[in-house]
C-alpha cells in the first residue's frame, strides 16, 4: 500500500480465535486468506489479550487500558469509560465510524455504540423496530405474548420488530453465526450509505468460531475420514455441564471438537477473504489499514476447561494479530516481540493522524515500536479476570454435589514475559510456568522458583491495587440481552 494521510481503517475481530489454531504462520491451511494478508503485511506472533473473554477484552482495545483501569467486566457490564474511546476519537478526527457486531456483549445495550455513527446488530435483519424478547420471556402462552407485543410496541415498528424476532429465533443460526449476512450488510453500506468524502473506521465482530461449533459441512475438512460432520456435531458442546462435572467427556471428544473449531475458523477466514476481495475490486483496499485480531482464545478440554472463562492460560489470552498497510505495516514481517491487544488503541490513532491521549493507564506503546525493537528482554503483558462469568453459583446449580467448581470462585491476574507466565489468584494461589520449555502451561514451577515469583509479582503495576473477586451484576441485564447471552452460553 502507498503512504496515505488518513487511510480507511478496517478493524476485524475474530471472536474466540486462539493463536494455537489461527496464527497464520503456523496454520496456513486453516487461515489461507489471513496468511496471504500477513505475507504482505505484518504478523505479530506474541500478542496477549488483556482479558480472556469478550466484554473486557473489547473494552481494553477501545480504551487502551487494562481491565482494572476501564472497569468493564462481569461486575460492571456497562462500557462507560471516563476517557474518550477509540471510535469517538476517530470520529472527532474526521472519520465516519460504523460497527457490525454479532456478539451481544458488543452492542448498544452495553454502551458499545459510543462514538459510532452507525451500529448494525447481527441478530437484527432490519436495523429498526424494537426487541420483543422481553414479551416472549415474560409471558407463558402465545396468546399472552402476542397481547404483550401489541400493547408495548409502536404500530410503525411492529412489522420490523416481528420480522427481526422471527429472524433471530428461526433463521439467524441456520447457516452460520452471522458472517454471511454481515458481509452483505457491509457491502450494502459501502455501496449505498458511505460518505466517500470521508475516511471510514469500520469495526466488525465476527462471532465464528464461538461455541457451538457448527461450521457448514463443506468446511469440515479437518475431521477424520471415519466421522461425518453430523456425527461430530453430536459431541457434547455444553461447556458448563462439563466444567461443573455434570457431563463426562474424553480425549477423543475434544479432538473432534478441536477439528470442528478449526473448521469454523476456516469458514470465517473464507468470509474475511470474500470481504477483502470486495474491497479490492472496488479500489478501497489499497486505501485501507486492515487489522485482524482475536479478542480472546478458547479452552477445548485444555486445563480441564471448555469455553473461555475461569483461567488466564495462553489458550485464552494468546491471540492472532495481523496488520496490513500502510507505511510500516507491510513487507511480510513476523514480529515475535511481546505486545498487548490494548496496544491497538494508540496504533490505530497514530495511523489515523489522531492524538493519543496521555492519561494514566492508557497504552502509549504503538505496535510500530515493536517492529523496530531489536529485543523484548524487558517486555511483559498483563491479563486480568476480575469476576467469574457465569457466576460460580450457576455451575453449582448444575451439579450440586460437585466441589470441582469451588476453585473457580476467584479473580485472577497474570503477567507474561517471553520466558515466564505468573498467575496469581484472589484466593492466594500462585502459579508459575516456563513458557519456553512448557508452552502448554502444564507444569507449575512456582514452589521451585520463589525468586521468579517475587520478581514478577513486583512487576505488576501498583495502580491495580489488591486483587479481589468482584460481584456479578447479572440482575442488571434486560430480558432481551439475557436471552441472547444465554444462547451464547454466557449465562
Amino acid at each position: 500500500m502507498d503512504e496515505m494521510e488518513c487511510p480507511n481503517i478496517l478493524f476485524v475481530v475474530m471472536d474466540t480465535a486462539r493463536a494455537k489454531n489461527s496464527l497464520p504462520s503456523i496454520n496456513e491451511e486453516v487461515v489461507p486468506n489471513l496468511a496471504e494478508l500477513a505475507n504482505s503485511g505484518v504478523e505479530f506472533t506474541s500478542t496477549i489479550s488483556n482479558a480472556p473473554w469478550t466484554l473486557p477484552s473489547h473494552a481494553s482495545i477501545f480504551t487502551g487500558k487494562h481491565t482494572s483501569n476501564h472497569n468493564t467486566n462481569a461486575g460492571n457490564k456497562n462500557f462507560d469509560p471516563d476517557d474518550p474511546c477509540l471510535p469517538e476519537l476517530l470520529n472527532k478526527n474526521g472519520y465516519t465510524t460504523v460497527a457490525f457486531s454479532n456478539n451481544s456483549w458488543i452492542s448498544p445495550e452495553f454502551g458499545f455504540d459510543r462514538g459510532f455513527d452507525y451500529f448494525y446488530k447481527g441478530w437484527e435483519l432490519i436495523p429498526a423496530g424494537e426487541d420483543l424478547a422481553r414479551a416472549m420471556r415474560e409471558n407463558d402462552t402465545p396468546a399472552n405474548q402476542i397481547r404483550s407485543i401489541l400493547t408495548s410496541t409502536e404500530f410503525k415498528h411492529l412489522p420490523s420488530s416481528i420480522l427481526n424476532s422471527l429472524f433471530a429465533k428461526f433463521l439467524r443460526k441456520k447457516y452460520d453465526y452471522g458472517a454471511y449476512l454481515t458481509n452483505w450488510k457491509i457491502k450494502r453500506w459501502l455501496n449505498k450509505e458511505r460518505n466517500k468524502e470521508d475516511p471510514f473506521f469500520m469495526f466488525i465482530n465476527y462471532l465464528e468460531p464461538h461455541l457451538e461449533y457448527n461450521p457448514p459441512n463443506r468446511f469440515c475438512e479437518f475431521l477424520d475420514d471415519d466421522i461425518s460432520p453430523s456425527e461430530a456435531k453430536e459431541v457434547n458442546q455444553d461447556a458448563w455441564g462439563y466444567v461443573s462435572g455434570e457431563i463426562e467427556m474424553h480425549e477423543e471428544d475434544f479432538e473432534i471438537l478441536e477439528d470442528l473449531y478449526k473448521s469454523e475458523i476456516k469458514y470465517l477466514d473464507h468470509r474475511i477473504g470474500n470481504l477483502l476481495d470486495h474491497l479490492s475490486e472496488r479500489g478501497i483496499l489499497e486505501e485501507t489499514l486492515v487489522v485482524v485480531v482475536g479478542d480472546h482464545g478458547e479452552n477445548i478440554g485444555d486445563h480441564n476447561l471448555m469455553d473461555h472463562q475461569y483461567s488466564l492460560y495462553d489458550t485464552l489470552v494468546h491471540v492472532p494479530l495481523v496488520i496490513n498497510g500502510p507505511e510500516i505495516f507491510t513487507g511480510g514481517k513476523k514480529i515475535s516481540h511481546l505486545v498487548e491487544s490494548r496496544d491497538l488503541f494508540p496504533t490505530i490513532l497514530e495511523t489515523a493522524g489522531a492524538e493519543v491521549p496521555k492519561r494514566d493507564g492508557i497504552s502509549q506503546s504503538s505496535l510500530e515500536e515493536a517492529i523496530h525493537e531489536e529485543n523484548d528482554d524487558g517486555a511483559y503483558a498483563i491479563s486480568e479476570y476480575l469476576v467469574p462469568q457465569p457466576a460460580v453459583d450457576t455451575l453449582r446449580n448444575r451439579a450440586p454435589d460437585s466441589t470441582i467448581v469451588d476453585k473457580y470462585d476467584r479473580a485472577l491476574r497474570a503477567i507474561r514475559t517471553t520466558e515466564w507466565k505468573y498467575i496469581v489468584g484472589s484466593d492466594g494461589t500462585k502459579e508459575l510456568y516456563n513458557i519456553e520449555s512448557d508452552p502448554g502451561e502444564l507444569n507449575d514451577v512456582a514452589d521451585s522458583n520463589p525468586e521468579v515469583v517475587e520478581r514478577l509479582h513486583e512487576k505488576i503495576p501498583d495502580e491495580y491495587g489488591t486483587l479481589e473477586r468482584g460481584n456479578s451484576d447479572e440482575e442488571q441485564l434486560d430480558a432481551a440481552a439475557q436471552q441472547r447471552l444465554e444462547d451464547l452460553g454466557y449465562i
